[in-house]
This record gives structure tokens, sequence and C-alpha cells, in this order.
């Protein structure tokens, strides 16, 4: 098993249970590998998120370029550069995605967790960088304003994800 797979699996979890999503294709690509596998973005409705680019900027998935260059490729590489950079996920864990961990990863979850729920937000909407919706700072919320888990897709203006894995508000 690669190091941070089954952390991965649980964030994927987080990020999908209960969403819909669809696929994007890349005009720079075809629709169907050499091996059959589709290729294409996975996009949460009702999130302004690439599910494919939440996972790389968490540390639980890196970039991967096959022959030629895709359409999102410098975001996705941008990404991947930052949270090595801060050591986010496998990258502070093990050092990078083909490394074997050096402790034994957290078991998997047994149940997915309960849909979050978000207080109303203020009339002036909601902020950009988390999903599902959170008050735009200021004024400043915490976690007793929220029930998470609430990804956070940038930046945390109101220091929510307090272990900085890109899920704030978890327990």
């Amino acid at each position: 098993m690669e190091c941070g797979g089954p952390r991965a699996s649980l964030l994927a979890g987080q990020l999908l249970t209960g969403k819909q999503v669809r696929l994007v294709s890349d005009p720079s690509q075809g629709r169907i590998d050499a091996y059959g596998r589709t290729l294409a973005y996975l996009q949460v409705r009702g999130g302004p998120y690439d599910f494919g680019l939440a996972m790389i900027q968490r540390g639980a998935a890196a970039e991967y370029s096959y022959d030629t260059a895709y359409s999102r490729q410098a975001q996705y590489q941008f990404a991947e550069a930052r949270a090595r950079a801060t050591g986010r996920g496998l990258w502070g864990i093990c050092g990078g995605p083909h490394v074997a961990p050096t402790t034994a990863p957290p078991p998997p979850a047994t149940a997915p967790p309960p849909p979050p729920t978000v207080v109303p937000p203020p009339a002036g909407g909601c902020a950009t960088d988390y999903s599902p919706c959170v008050p735009p700072y200021p004024p400043d919320v915490d976690c007793a304003d929220v029930n998470g888990p609430i990804t956070v897709t940038g930046d945390d203006p109101h220091g929510l994800d307090a272990d900085k894995d890109g899920i704030a508000c978890e327990s």
C-alpha cells in the first residue's frame, strides 16, 4: 500500500459522500486512455471545486502527467508544489506518494461522517474558501458556530483548520 492511501480514501469519502458529481472532459485529451479508463475531471455539484484539485491541495494525491499536457496541469502542479512545501498530507507523513509509510496509517472510518450543516450565512454570502458555506470573515466564527467537517479549499481566515489538512472542524 502506498503512503497515505487509507487517509486519502477517508478524505475522498468526506468530500464526496452525499454529493452529486459530474464528469468534465478535457478537450486537450481523449475521453478514454489506452487501458479503457475514462479520462475526465470530477466536478462536485453544489460546490465550486474540482475533486482532483482538492485532493492534491490537501496532500492526498499527487499530480501526474502521462504523455501530453492537459488544460489544468499548471493549476494541479502549483497545488502539489504548495502542498509539498507546506508538508501537507503525504508530503509531511512520508515525503511523497511512492514512499512506504514509517508508521501505521490511521484506520479507515467505519461509517461516513454525517452531512455537514452550517449556520445561515449573513447577507454578505459565503466565504469562497470553504465548502459547505461558511460566513465570510469578519466577523470571525469558530468550530462551535459550524458543524463540520468543513472543506478548506484555499485560505482559512477563520482559522478553522487547526491541523492544516484541508478539513476543518473534523470532530
